[in-house]
């Protein structure tokens, strides 16, 4: 299972989701299925010699 940020295209409410499928996620807020998957922040860990 993959870890997404979404979109709600009903009411506008930014989540995360841990879903097996991208059709599988569903908003928290109305519970629609009408979410877009969003473009997610990562970081990029290291270390300095």
């Amino acid at each position: 299972m993959k870890l997404y940020d979404f979109l709600c295209n009903d009411c506008g409410q930014k989540f995360e989701d841990l879903v097996r499928e991208l059709s599988d996620a569903r908003c928290p807020a109305c519970e629609s299925a009408n979410v877009e998957k969003q473009l997610s922040a990562f970081a990029i860990g290291g270390s300095r010699a």
